[in-house]
């Protein structure tokens, strides 16, 4: 049986490139990965502490959270509307501005 022997080339210049690259990608790859794994659970976790607040805030029973939020958001845009009109304005009806409140919309 023919003795065998192992020949042992020296890397050349592009395989040594070529494995610096691919070290640095895979580097930069598990980088990104674990920051966007980090950043996936800390987003996941502020969703469960807003999860946890909402059922800590929402009344208990029949009564559900969307229909506060819709007269909220309603209420909101009629006093956004009002406020940028400049020429409506409350007026009292009565002498003493007890009695009750009135739309003046006429011009200045």
């Amino acid at each position: 049986m023919p003795e065998r022997q192992l020949i042992r080339n020296e890397p050349t210049v592009l395989e040594t490139s070529i494995r610096s690259v691919r070290k640095s990608v895979f580097q930069v790859y598990n980088t990104t990965r674990s920051t966007l794994g980090d950043l996936v659970d800390k987003w996941i976790g502020i969703e469960k502490d807003v999860e946890n607040t909402l059922k800590e805030v929402a009344p208990k029973g029949e009564e559900t959270i969307l229909p506060g939020a819709i007269y909220v958001g309603i209420a909101g845009m009629a006093g956004s509307i009002l406020a940028r009109n400049r020429t409506t304005h409350f007026v009292p009806c009565g002498s003493d501005g007890q009695e009750c409140f009135r739309f003046d919309s006429s011009p200045r």
